[in-house]
């Protein structure tokens, strides 16, 4: 099997400080796979490094079978990446900063307006079309910044707290689309801290904790709570 994302033995320091240790994970087409942690434990370097943000000196990142360094091109097309913060530009529309979006993953227009309008319609935005952006609440900003990252079809999306500062109804339209989105084959990767989330949308589940990942844990197959499971293994029960 060819995985969307395959990480193998990485090691990752600054400076003096090791902050990740011999972490491997893999996800295939298809799957969802959460990583848990504590604030601080390394969940965002872990992304960063798999972007190649982060130069590791040991292990390996593979992006659809290919080494990858961060500056593969064409391997950053079939991606879809969502920070915790959403780092847009204000002074543009959203339709505005959707077609730029649009454009630097190289959409063909009629494409790009198709795909616009039927995330838009998904995400109940559709009204805020010709609105500046500087004047959205901070979960408007989230699903605009959910649309640019999604209207190309990404195979790998990888997404950093997805939930932080949402309401309810908003993270019940994300829980969907990352359904959708695993019917449709694409590989997604979350980093969350919030537990409901991850044992509601993930197929699988890894822990970072002194380092390390914990061997995956499959959603179907877990015994008890998944609060349990996790305060079990940063207790020291791995």
């Amino acid at each position: 099997m060819e995985y969307a994302l395959e990480v193998c033995g990485l090691d990752f320091s600054y400076g003096r400080q090791q902050i990740l240790e011999d972490v491997h994970l893999q996800i295939a087409p298809g799957e969802c796979l959460g990583i848990l942690g504590s604030n601080g434990s390394g969940k965002t370097t872990l992304i960063d490094c798999i972007l190649g943000e982060n130069p590791h000196k040991k292990g390996s990142i593979r992006l659809f079978g290919q080494v990858y360094d961060g500056k593969d091109n064409h391997i950053k097309k079939r991606m879809g990446i969502m920070p915790d913060n959403e780092l847009l530009v204000d002074y543009l529309t959203m339709k505005e900063y959707l077609r730029f979006t649009g454009a630097v993953f190289g959409m063909e227009k009629e494409e790009m307006d198709m795909a616009m309008e039927e995330w838009s319609r998904l995400l109940k935005m559709e009204k805020y079309y010709n609105k500046a952006i500087k004047n959205f609440s901070h979960g408007m900003r989230k699903k605009t910044q959910m649309i640019s990252v999604l209207m190309h079809k990404p195979e790998l999306f990888i997404i950093d707290e997805p939930t932080n500062g949402l309401d309810i109804e908003t993270i019940a339209e994300f829980k969907g689309i990352m359904k959708n989105l695993k019917q449709e084959g694409v590989a997604i990767l979350i980093s969350t801290h919030i537990l409901e989330f991850a044992e509601k949308v993930c197929d699988g589940i890894v822990i970072l904790d002194n380092k390390r990942l914990s061997e995956k844990i499959l959603v179907k197959d877990m015994e008890g709570s998944l609060e349990e499971l996790f305060l079990s293994c940063i207790r020291g029960g791995r």
